[in-house]
């Protein structure tokens, strides 16, 4: 019987999942952010993901052993250090636009990059990465034309786009106009005393080259500090939004990073509120996380206000109006608007533009409301429609009834509590939208 021998394994990641397998390749032992247990003298692999990307390494453990890994180079919207898509052009170009940033208010900052992918070969793509976006307010008014003013560095392997903007604190808007087809948007919250540093891939949609809104990366630190491409903070955001987006479970691990860095990077503490919701609910770590989050954002915050809602904070708001930054967010707010149907109310922003909500994580993008085309908004009335005129199930006694009713075109059944909340969260409408969906299909 071979002699068991202890084996630690310490990772620089502190959301890294960590898998041990045998030279059968059966898993024997799992582990986030590190692992220590008892094996056999034996070969065996580790296996390290951290932001969807894997790295491996074998071992052979013929006494007690240590192995340290080092982070796992992911491919990131940032260019990081330590990831597969860091380049050095790109940090500088953003260091350039936090040095020179463009005022249209005062207390609160919004940093937008854009950049094309950093492969092994030069991107050939014509124009600024950036084409077509704009950064708006609340209301529809025009903030600031991305695509025409941001400065571009066409050094490095790729172009890359960057501004940062000075604003009042508030909702923004980013948005993508491309020809032919339905501008969409996205939310960019400017917190008082912080830069919401937001960072996009341009990829291909449809033929056309645009920023990919639904995507990307998006990370706080305070007003005045300048974009730092070893942050680990960022990195820590990234893994987090990852872990969200793909059901990955890492929250006990990214819960105690967020608690030792007390904070700093707000949108770490956004993703890991919304992990201890997902995983852990009850977890009393939950409340001071969103305790900390009042503090550090403000109230007002749509994102906050998912979170207290969801929580069952008791200051928790009584309207939401506008569209927070997270899909999982705005999938709290909706979830409560069962049962507390006037939360999002009907001519508000939100509720304006919920309709055209698309399938995207872990960022809430939609169809802009003044969209000259509606293909959204029409799909989702589509799948009501459908979901209204199913088929009702035939009982054996009323088969007769059953027969004769088929000729005739059904009634749209009355829906119930849980067809109710089956329709908005696959929907992603409020209760009140809802409701105006229902009544557009009885006229």
């Amino acid at each position: 019987m071979s002699a068991e021998h202890q084996l630690t394994i310490q990772s620089a990641d502190p959301t890294a999942e960590i898998t041990v397998y045998d030279a059968s390749f059966n898993r024997v032992a799992r582990g986030v952010g590190g692992y220590r247990g008892s094996h056999p003298d034996a070969l065996y692999e580790i296996r390290v993901r951290t932001a969807g990307t894997q790295e491996g390494q074998l071992i052979s453990l013929a006494g007690d052993k240590t192995v340290n890994v080092g982070p796992v180079a992911f491919a990131s919207p940032v260019p990081l250090t330590d990831t597969t898509t860091t380049d050095p052009a790109h940090e500088a170009a953003v260091l350039r636009a936090c040095e020179a940033p463009i005022s249209v208010g005062s207390g609160s900052g919004l940093l937008i990059v854009v950049r094309d992918p950093s492969g092994g070969e030069p991107s050939t793509r014509p124009g600024s990465p950036a084409t077509g976006l704009s950064l708006i307010g609340a209301d529809g008014t025009a903030v600031y034309d991305v695509g025409k003013k941001a400065a571009i560095d066409a050094s490095g392997r790729s172009p890359v786009a960057a501004i940062l903007v000075h604003v009042n604190a508030g909702v923004y808007r980013l948005r993508m106009e491309l020809p032919n087809q339905p501008s969409r948007e996205r939310s960019l919250v400017a917190s008082p005393g912080w830069t919401t540093q937001c960072f996009m891939i341009r990829r291909s949609f449809r033929e056309q080259a645009a920023a990919d809104l639904a995507h990307g990366s998006l990370s706080l630190s305070q007003l005045g500090r300048p974009f730092a491409a070893d942050d680990k903070r960022t990195r820590l955001s990234e893994a987090a939004s990852y872990a969200l987006a793909n059901n990955r479970k890492v929250t006990q691990a990214a819960a105690r990073a967020l608690m030792e860095e007390k904070f700093q990077d707000p949108m770490l503490g956004l993703l890991v509120g919304h992990l201890l919701l997902r995983d852990t609910p009850e977890a009393s770590i939950l409340g001071e996380v969103v305790g900390n989050l009042i503090k550090l954002l403000g109230s007002e915050h749509p994102d906050v206000q998912a979170l207290m809602l969801a929580a069952s904070s008791p200051d928790a708001p009584s309207s939401v109006t506008q569209m927070p930054m997270l899909r999982a967010s705005w999938d709290a707010i909706v979830a409560r608007t069962l049962t507390q149907p006037s939360l999002v109310p009907a001519q508000s922003p939100a509720a304006l533009v919920s309709a055209r909500v698309l399938p995207s994580a872990p960022w809430l993008t939609w169809e802009a409301a003044d969209a000259p085309t509606a293909r959204q908004a029409d799909a989702k009335m589509a799948v009501l429609r459908g979901f209204l005129n199913r088929p009702a199930e035939p009982s054996l006694e009323g088969a007769a009834q059953y027969r004769d009713f088929s000729f005739s075109a059904p009634s749209p059944p009355t829906l119930d509590t849980e067809d109710r909340a089956e329709l908005a969260r696959s929907l992603g409408v409020p209760s009140s939208v809802l409701d105006d969906m229902l009544s557009k299909l009885d006229k």
